[in-house]
């Protein structure tokens, strides 16, 4: 569906920095918070395609340390009938663990910040929809 109905954003995902739209606004920033009493420093990229129709935010983080290299988090608000269809898709890359305990850990760690950072988004969002 994204690839049909916002080809650009599509292409800067898969792409970027090669294919880049004009409507589509970005920021990097170094992001440092403490995981389990030790601090992760990590690179932050959003994408955001925010109009009058829809809504997409994509937040890409880039991790410096052993356990995770990088997690993906998309959110997409879309109008559906006379309500809003919010959307999110989290994904956590690592080439370095190859196991299936590595993996599951990883995952642990996507859903974990998923659980921790973005979840309130979406519990201030519903709130600020119900007004």
């Amino acid at each position: 569906m994204v690839k049909e109905r916002f080809p650009h954003y599509f292409e800067c995902l898969r792409h970027y920095p090669h294919k880049q739209h004009a409507k589509l606004a970005h920021q990097f920033f170094w992001a440092k918070q403490r995981e389990s009493g030790r601090p992760l420093f990590m690179l932050k990229h959003w994408v955001l395609d925010v109009r009058s129709d829809h809504a997409i935010i994509t937040e890409r983080r880039f991790y410096l340390n052993h356990s995770l290299d990088s997690l993906q988090v998309v959110i997409g608000c879309l109008p559906h009938r006379d309500s809003t269809l919010v959307i999110l898709l989290n994904q956590a890359f690592t080439e370095k663990i190859d196991v299936p305990v590595g993996k599951s850990i990883a995952k642990k760690i996507g859903y974990h910040e998923v659980e921790k950072n973005i979840r309130p988004m979406f519990e201030n969002l519903r709130t600020a929809l119900k007004l």
